[in-house]
Order: structure tokens, then C-alpha cells, then sequence
């Protein structure tokens, strides 16, 4: 998987916050910790490592708030979800 450059991160970044606010969504701390940590993405992230990589920052991001950022991503396009077959999503 090839990684993105620092650029596109910054730029999906965006998106993501331009569809929440196109959407009437907050734009919330959290919602902009989960993203930074999945832009630019490295490997095949599980929601296990977004939550350690986002401990490891110092972010007090609950487990419920990634899940639904990572869903929000998702149905707008910015990520993917894949089964590897190990009973999750990545």
C-alpha cells in the first residue's frame, strides 16, 4: 500500500472537515485527532492502533467517537473499510 505524501493527508484532512461542516456536523477536537491520525495512513490501520496512536499523542479520544469519525469517513469516500478476514474491519 502505498502511503500518501504529507500534502494529500493535509488536503483530506480538509475534506473531511469541509463535509462535516457542509453537513452541519461539528467539527470537533476529537473528530480532528481520529482524522489526523488516519491521514496519512500508515499500513492497514485497525481502530485498536488509531486508538493507541491517538493515546500515544496524549488524546483522550473514546473508543465510540472513533468508531463513528471512521464510519464518517467512509461514507464520504476518504478511507476504506476492508475485511482481511480476522472478524473486524480495517
Amino acid at each position: 500500500m502505498a502511503l500518501l505524501a504529507k500534502a494529500e493527508g493535509a488536503a483530506l484532512l480538509d475534506r473531511f472537515r469541509r463535509y462535516l461542516r457542509d453537513h452541519r456536523q461539528p467539527v470537533t477536537r476529537q473528530r480532528d485527532l481520529v482524522a489526523q491520525v488516519v491521514f496519512p495512513p500508515q499500513g492497514r490501520p485497525s481502530v485498536e492502533s488509531n486508538g493507541r496512536a491517538l493515546k500515544a499523542r496524549g488524546a483522550h479520544v473514546g473508543v465510540a467517537t472513533v468508531y463513528r469519525t471512521l464510519e464518517v469517513l467512509v461514507q464520504r469516500g476518504l478511507v476504506r473499510a476492508q475485511d482481511f478476514g480476522e472478524g473486524f474491519k480495517r
